[in-house]
């Protein structure tokens, strides 16, 4: 579980995240939705210990400043919007997911070799495992990255805008396998732009506007108060069992 107390980012005069508090709760799927610019990357830069601030955020009861980083990412892993095509193989992403539980010859043992190879069957890369980076598509390297993270064993999964460079089919499919993540007792909190996808998979909703959080709480309530609709000036769509959004 992430709580978040008084969370407040400022550059200089301009304030980006104002007091700012929400609590994510363990085994749910909650996607953050925002307009660009509204705050959403800057809180998982906070939650991510990439960005200072102030205010207080608590990962499992621990004030996350005063956990140790191997612990921290055996506890929180952090997929980010815009990812690096280093020249490895896939295989060679993925066993990164493994060093928070390396010595310090970074030697990996038979078990993270399981993990690994799990990762990659699960993400549906074990043939691509030999494959450079460089080489994939960007839904591709999205893939493999995320193999990575699933191979760190974190209950809780950061993921910032994961489906970017996806045709309309693949964000689905990749939405799908995050929605398994949960269903295996995972935590993912994903930061979305597609709102009908949202509202088809996640279990908990979270806006941000203009720096503050707007609404926190189930997609249920979000849904009978209408607050995507006024959020985003949209209307809703319900049609054959699904819901859309339209401008």
């Amino acid at each position: 579980m992430i709580k978040i107390n008084g969370l407040t980012v400022k550059y200089g005069k301009k304030t980006v995240l104002d007091n700012v508090s929400i609590t994510f709760n363990k085994n749910r799927f909650t996607a953050v939705l925002g307009k660009n610019g509204s705050g959403k990357s800057t809180l998982f830069s906070c939650i991510s210990r990439q960005l200072k601030y102030s205010g207080e955020i608590f990962l499992n009861g621990k004030n996350i400043d005063k956990i140790e980083p191997k612990e921290y990412a055996k506890n929180l892993s952090f997929l980010p919007q815009s990812l690096n095509k280093p020249a490895i193989t896939v295989k060679e992403l993925v066993q990164f997911g493994r060093n928070p539980y390396t010595g310090l010859d970074g030697r990996l043992s038979a078990e993270d070799d399981k993990k690994v190879e799990e990762a990659l069957k699960i993400t549906g890369l074990t043939d691509f495992s030999k494959r450079l980076l460089p080489t994939l598509s960007g839904g591709e390297c999205q893939k493999a990255y995320l193999a990575m993270i699933i191979a760190q064993q974190t209950p809780t999964l950061l993921l910032d805008e994961p489906t970017t460079y996806m045709d309309i089919g693949a964000q689905e499919e990749f939405i799908l396998l995050i929605n398994k993540l949960k269903q295996n007792g995972k935590s993912p909190i994903v930061i979305m732009h597609d709102l009908a996808l949202a509202v088809k998979y996640a279990d908990d909703i979270v806006i941000i506007e203009k720096g503050t959080c707007i609404f926190s709480g189930t997609k249920k309530e979000c849904l009978e108060k209408n607050i995507i609709e006024k959020a985003f000036s949209v209307r809703r769509i319900n049609a054959e069992n699904e819901i859309f959004f339209t401008v």
